[in-house]
């Protein structure tokens, strides 16, 4: 493994600049000695000096007239400064004319270029990387040939912490005990799941009718009847029976675990009945009549844990008082359970749902009621009361909202080749060393040599193949990709492109084309760039690297507080569908963008979203009636288009219990803009609202803004900020604060004032460059696990010129990113 290399921390205003180790002592290029010395005495020296360091840079220590491994970032940061005029800054003492300070600028890009060309500056060294969680699990399922989505071999494994806000970085992804003893279990597991030399398991077709009129089905599997229940869930962490608002759905009990592994064909006829009865639905509490009803097939996990570990297999929408048939086929673990659930159902108990039907209402007890009296309402309500016999045979035959199931059907399990591939080329057979070496060759995704192999054919003659495996699974050759300097060659070049746009290991055409040492050659690797952008596996690059650009894991770490906000904990799809449904928007919205090369000004503002009907309900949208993901047109006045209006990106910016607007200025700069401000000085307290409204929090800014060492970041963070508080702390729109009028007006620098978050995103817009050059040094720090130094600036510059006068569309941007120079050397 590499050494960690020295790099600098992140700066404010040199967030573009990532200093190199000193490798060597390399010839210095000139940089005009007195004309630079000159200018910083006049311009930067205050502020960049041995009494102040603003954004951490000291210039007066940089050897006036050099250019070498050392300055060489702080001279690209300083000629980009210059260049767009934003050193010294607007609030400084004294500023260049705009004449002197090109003048500076274009000397110091002279002595830059003459370094650059002279071939003697290196980059910083790369650390090797290891696979992280995701790439573990989907590399396991693709090399085992099992499924992962259900049983989770990295289920229990510790997070991945990831630098630069992604967990794919060499220098983060360390190998601990804990870590190991979860890659030890976890071989084995997929070892168990992918082999087996017994006898392979009965295939089974049961079908299960219901002929009564009682809408239940009298036999189950295994005699474990199926039926129409309605639950009250145990809430097990706080010990008490929970209120309608948190607790199940009516739902439909599947029998016994499943006693094999395997591929299963479900098969369910089903009817949605009673939506149309107002008389009914008017009087249920947590239901809405307005939607179809929604049949919920999920799988549960055998294992005990809270929340139980289940898996969603589809959420269908049902036509009114018409059967209709559903089939899936799923890979179902060995003793996992089916569920059925009527997924938007009437969210109480049984016997709440039992009252309000039958319009049961308890006896009130009168003010200054004696000991005795209440004692005897008390009786006289608990003999009135529904008992929970009476409540489930009443449901049975209640015309009460409900889905009927007329026939299940299960056919499995069924393979698509027994024994599997594993068991049959790797653990039976003949030839151990044949069959240890081409596992090997997939497992490492390299050539592998007689060397390399000669302890593992040596363990499998003592110990069993299957053992030799489970070394090979938790060797550096597997859990490391490896990558020699310069240009990667074509096996580096596959993986490096196949775990950036599908976080697994490369497919059979990849791989194919790497032995062939084919790849490296332009048309062939663009064709391949294309072809995994359309792959299904492409779902995983946008899921993982919005939610990590995005900070949406955050949404968990400080999750809005459950008692104020409600609304984003609704149940409507499973146990948490509006927080899902909230979570997943950014992440399709993303996807849809890149599937139909979207320009990026797009994800500043929009007309458009992607949405179904929970997130709807939260934005208070009509007209979105299913739980299918769809694009959906807004309204103007929603004030909802764009990354910036998306309830998960405002959430993921707030602490649970309330909104900043420093925070969620800081967010912006830092995510969307990549400018992050520097951070406070020492002692500086974050301004706070008088919640009773005597000091508004715009109030307590000014006064912060009053102290001049404030004031210079503030000016950029702070409205910002303002333009988003009309969104609470779970992304809900509001119109008050703390006792006060929302004001959300407020001035960019440069003088450009906005009214409220329309005007705000409109002026936003003016900033496309910054955001579109943010992007390209994300993709590029996500695609190749580390950092960009300040020799990597340049081409990111060329990147966002080639793409800027056709708005800098989404997925050229990420063709370009996989193609470009960064991407393919190490």
């Amino acid at each position: 493994m590499s050494a960690r290399p020295r790099r600098a921390q992140g700066l404010a205003t040199l967030a573009l600049l990532a200093l190199v180790a000193v490798l060597g002592a390399a010839e210095p290029a000139s940089v005009g000695g007195d004309a630079w010395a000159g200018f910083a005495k006049a311009y930067c020296i205050e502020c960049h000096g041995p009494d102040k360091q603003k954004g951490r840079l000291r210039l007066d220590q940089v050897r006036a007239g050099e250019v070498d491994e050392r300055s060489y970032g702080i001279w690209k940061h300083v000629v980009r400064q210059l260049e767009k005029g934003e050193m010294p800054p607007e609030e400084a003492t004294r500023r260049p004319a705009a004449a002197e300070a090109a003048t500076i600028a274009a000397a110091i890009s002279r002595s830059v270029s003459a370094a650059e060309r002279s071939g003697r500056l290196r980059a910083e060294e790369v650390p090797l990387k290891r696979l992280n969680r995701v790439q573990y699990r989907n590399t396991m399922r693709d090399l085992m040939g099992v499924e992962t989505t259900m049983a989770d071999p990295t289920r229990g494994f510790p997070d991945d912490r990831g630098g630069a806000g992604f967990d794919v970085l060499g220098d983060d992804l360390r190998v601990s005990d804990t870590l190991m003893e979860n890659y030890l279990r976890a071989a084995s597991q997929m070892i168990d799941e992918a082999g087996s030399s017994d006898p392979r398991p009965e295939r089974l077709n049961r079908q299960y009718i219901d002929t009564s009129d009682r809408y239940r089905l009298e036999g189950g599997i295994d005699g474990d009847p199926i039926g129409h229940e309605i639950y009250n869930h145990y809430d097990i962490e706080r010990g008490y029976w929970t209120t309608p608002q948190e607790c199940g759905h009516v739902r439909i009990i599947g029998g016994t675990p499943f006693a094999a592994a395997g591929w299963y064909r479900l098969t369910f006829r089903v009817e949605s009945l009673w939506r149309d009865r107002a008389d009914v639905t008017s009087k249920l509490r947590e239901y809405s009549p307005k939607r179809p009803h929604q049949l919920a097939i999920r799988l549960l996990s055998p294992e005990r844990t809270f929340p139980e570990i289940e898996q969603t297999v589809a959420i269908h929408d049902l036509p009114d008082n018409q059967a209709v048939e559903l089939t899936h086929e799923v890979w179902v673990p060995k003793n996992w359970r089916l569920q059925l659930y009527f997924e938007n159902g009437p969210a109480c108990p049984l016997w709440v749902l039992h009252q309000e039907l039958t319009d049961w209402k308890e006896i009130p007890t009168p003010p200054g009621a004696t000991q005795e009296e209440r004692a005897a309402i008390r009786k006289r309500n608990q003999d009135a009361e529904p008992k929970t016999a009476q409540s489930k045979e009443f449901m049975r035959t209640a015309v009460s909202p409900r889905i009927r199931l007329h026939k299940m059907a299960i056919d499995g399990p069924f393979y698509k080749e027994w024994p599997s591939a594993f068991q049959a080329q790797v653990l039976d057979a003949p030839d151990t060393r044949a069959a240890l070496g081409a596992f090997a060759r997939r497992a490492f995704r390299r050539p592998v040599t007689e060397a390399e192999l000669e302890p593992f054919y040596r363990l499998a003659e003592s110990k069993g193949r299957a053992l030799a495996v489970k070394a090979m699974l938790c060797s550096p050759g597997f859990l490391y990709l490896r990558e020699h300097a310069g240009r990667l060659d074509d096996d580096a070049l596959a993986c490096r492109l196949s775990y950036a746009l599908t976080s697994s290991m490369p497919d059979s055409e990849l791989a194919a084309l790497a032995a062939a040492h084919t790849l490296s050659e332009p048309a062939v690797y663009a064709r391949q760039v294309e072809r995994l952008l359309a792959s299904p596996g492409c779902d995983e690059f946008v899921d993982s690297f919005v939610s990590q650009w995005l900070h949406l894991r955050n949404i968990d770490k400080m999750p809005p507080d459950e008692k104020k906000y409600g609304d984003f904990y609704r149940i409507s799809h499973g146990y948490t569908g509006t927080r899902d449904a909230i979570v997943r928007e950014p992440v399709l919205f993303f996807k849809h963008l890149l599937a139909n090369n979207l320009p990026v000004a797009t994800l500043i503002d929009s007309d458009f979203t992607i949405m179904n009907d929970s997130l709807a309900d939260f934005y208070g949208v009509q007209g979105v009636d299913s739980a299918a993901w769809r694009r959906v047109e807004l309204a103007p006045g929603l004030k909802r288009g764009g990354l910036l209006g998306m309830a998960a990106v405002l959430a993921a910016s707030a602490n649970g219990v309330d909104t900043s607007p420093v925070v969620r200025g800081i967010f912006v700069l830092d995510n969307l803009l990549g400018q992050p401000p520097e951070p406070p000085p020492p002692g500086i307290k974050a301004p706070q609202t008088d919640l009773r409204g005597t000091t508004t929090i715009r109030t307590a800014l000014d006064q912060h803004r009053s102290d001049a060492s404030c004031s210079s970041c503030h000016r950029r963070i702070d409205p910002i900020g303002f333009a988003l508080e009309n969104f609470d702390a779970s992304g809900r729109w509001r119109t008050r604060y703390a006792n006060a009028p929302i004001d959300a007006s407020g001035m960019l620098p440069g003088g450009k004032a906005f009214a409220d978050i329309a005007g705000f995103k409109h002026e936003f817009g003016g900033s496309l460059d910054q955001v579109a050059r943010n992007l390209v040094r994300k993709l590029l720090i996500y695609g190749t696990g580390r950092n960009l130094g300040a020799m990597d600036e340049d081409e990111v510059d060329a990147i966002c010129a080639r793409f800027k006068g056709d708005g800098y569309r989404l997925r050229d941007l990420v063709k370009a990113v996989c193609t470009s120079r960064i991407f393919i050397t190490r």
